[in-house]
């Protein structure tokens, strides 16, 4: 029973998606992210790209605890390049349901302003059958500067995430998802496709406990 209202809601949640993307001139899916992430154990690598748009990320991550983890991103292709540093902490899980803390330091390159930037995340998900996973997250992204007496909270965007992981085996899993950005008045900033090739392998020697 519960598994079925998981469905209809996920189901509900890509029909949005597809409605949005209603093959109008504004709003067509405005290009294609592509990751490879291969994990060896707490070690994250990966790569990121996008067809019709020239950004591409290096990713670099590790597990310190089961429920921390540090990422460095480097960001090319967007000007002058950028490096983004960020602390996800997995504050709680219940059922199938989450929630992210995560804090992000963008470095620029340029004489633009480097950024602070919280996001936390709540999502959903699970099990459609033995290799098939369904999920949908919802971040808030807020960019934060310290003035003389105070901080300052300036929204970003919003960011909802829908997808599906196919689970090939052990070491192997296929993702595709939607993202879409919004503003702070709910209006449409950007929408893309997703896909992800992820690789599991054993940890590496250097890093056994």
């Amino acid at each position: 029973m519960i598994k079925n209202i998981f469905l209809v809601l996920f189901a509900s949640l890509l029909l949005t998606v597809g409605s949005i993307a209603d093959g109008t001139a504004n709003n067509e899916f405005e290009k294609v992210e592509n990751n490879v992430i291969v994990n060896f154990g707490d070690l994250t690598v990966g790569h990121r790209s996008y067809v019709d748009d020239d950004e591409a990320q290096l990713i670099l991550g590790y597990n310190v605890w089961d429920s921390l983890q540090v990422l460095y991103k480097n960001v090319t292709g967007v000007g002058e390049d950028q490096h983004k540093f960020r602390l996800t902490h997995n504050t709680f899980q219940v059922g199938n349901f989450y929630a992210n803390a995560v804090v992000e330091y963008i470095m620029k390159t340029d004489d633009g302003d480097d950024v602070v930037r919280v996001r936390p995340e709540v999502g959903v998900a699970f099990p459609i059958t033995d290799k098939l996973s369904a999920g949908y997250s919802f971040s808030p992204h807020w960019d934060v500067d310290q003035d003389e007496d105070s901080w300052l909270w300036e929204h970003n965007h919003y960011r909802h995430v829908a997808g599906v992981d196919y689970q090939i085996n052990d070491q192997f899993t296929l993702g595709v998802c939607a993202e879409i950005h919004r503003d702070a008045e709910n209006k449409l900033q950007e929408q893309f496709l997703g896909t992800e090739l992820r690789f599991n392998f054993p940890a590496l020697a250097i890093f056994h406990k």
